[in-house]
């Protein structure tokens, strides 16, 4: 009886299995097609939002501001968020210090430079990014010894932009770090990012004031090492409101602004969907700022209304002095920001000098653009 069942019984086995066969491979085919859908809308989204700035902006380059999904690439390497070095301070805003590397020679030494700037400052999140495929174990070990909060992220900038005579170094890194604190940032914390490079040099004094950032806050930078010119890029504020700005360089920019002149509140970023870093070396900043859709009187001056220099762009090496004059606009905050500079042994006054401060106001674009 047993042995008469057992064709029955095969039979129904085979059944069975080609069943549980194409089950499995209707549910591979459905979430391939499932993934190619997400590249599809990824694709889609990523379009939309370049073809958004460029309409938005007028602005048409050779490569698009921002590249085709499959050519951003971020890899998570690790990250810890033990205040060890210093303990966590409930009633101040995190925050989150976005920084770029990349390989070189002095990388080890500007790190452990602005570590030791970032270890006297409380609530620092340091989200290192890298330029590079795979995640350098160098960088982490230096990361872990310094026993701050951190996030060690990879992020190459894409291929396409790599043959450009000015490349946008950085801007994936930067991109990269801003994804993952929007992704990851405890929303019942206030926090501020700002994008720090390591090669410069900071102020304590810096940091406790983009504490009060709000929505956008701007201060002045200064140039050390720059050839000739004064090397200041500010505000020009009013009556503590920003009417214009000051800078060697305006080429055409709503806000012409240096990466680290300015910070931004986590809050204010989350609520501009379309806010995006563009891969346009010169205008990162500029459109960044633009695509957060603020005024400029949305603009927040820290440093004593724009009034100090609190972060410098340094270079090791001994060059002369700029000479710099001042004969207009002495009833905003260039008068008393150029003395700053001067005092702090940045320029040197001479009325006979060429190299009197530019300006710009009410945020309309100077100059042409460059750099197309």
């Amino acid at each position: 009886m047993y042995l008469r069942r057992l064709p029955l019984m095969f039979a129904w086995l085979v059944m069975a299995s080609l069943v549980l066969i194409l089950f499995i491979l209707s549910q591979t085919q459905y979430s391939a097609i499932g993934m190619a859908v997400t590249a599809i809308k990824n694709e889609v989204t990523n379009s939309l939002k370049n073809s958004y700035f460029e309409t938005l902006l007028n602005i048409h380059r050779k490569l698009p501001l921002l590249p085709p999904a499959d050519q951003i690439h971020i890899s998570f390497c690790n990250s810890s968020m033990d205040f060890k070095a210093r303990p966590y301070q409930p009633h101040k805003p995190l925050l989150y210090i976005v920084t770029p590397t990349y390989t070189r020679r002095e990388q080890v030494v500007e790190m452990v430079r602005m570590s030791h700037t970032l270890l006297h400052v409380d609530n620092v999140i340091w989200v290192m990014a890298e330029d590079a495929d795979k995640c350098s174990p160098l960088v982490e070990s230096y990361l872990q010894r310094f026993q701050m909060p951190y996030v060690h992220l990879v992020s190459p900038m894409p291929t396409m932009y790599k043959k450009e005579k000015y490349k946008p170094r950085g801007v994936a890194s930067r991109r990269a770090g801003l994804d993952w604190i929007l992704a990851h940032h405890d929303a019942s914390k206030s926090a501020i990012v700002y994008f720090a490079d390591d090669d410069n040099t900071y102020d304590l004094k810096l940091f406790e004031e983009i504490r009060q950032t709000q929505k956008v806050s701007v201060f002045p930078v200064g140039f050390v090492g720059s050839k000739g010119s004064p090397g200041i890029t500010s505000p020009i504020v009013k009556h503590g409101k920003v009417v214009g700005f000051s800078d060697d360089w305006f080429a055409s920019r709503v806000f012409p602004v240096d990466m680290a002149g300015f910070a931004i509140n986590v809050d204010f970023v989350k609520s501009r969907k379309n806010a995006s870093m563009p891969f346009w070396a010169g205008y990162e900043e500029d459109v960044f700022i633009q695509s957060l859709n603020v005024d400029l009187e949305d603009l927040e001056p820290l440093a004593n209304d724009c009034t100090e220099i609190l972060v410098w762009h340094t270079k090791t090496v001994s060059d002369k002095t700029p000479k710099v004059k001042i004969t207009k606009h002495l009833d905003t905050n260039l008068k008393t920001l150029v003395d700053d500079a001067v005092f702090k042994g940045m320029d040197t006054y001479d009325t006979k000098s060429k190299n009197e401060l530019k300006y710009c106001f009410h945020g309309e674009k100077c100059d042409k653009y460059s750099n197309l």
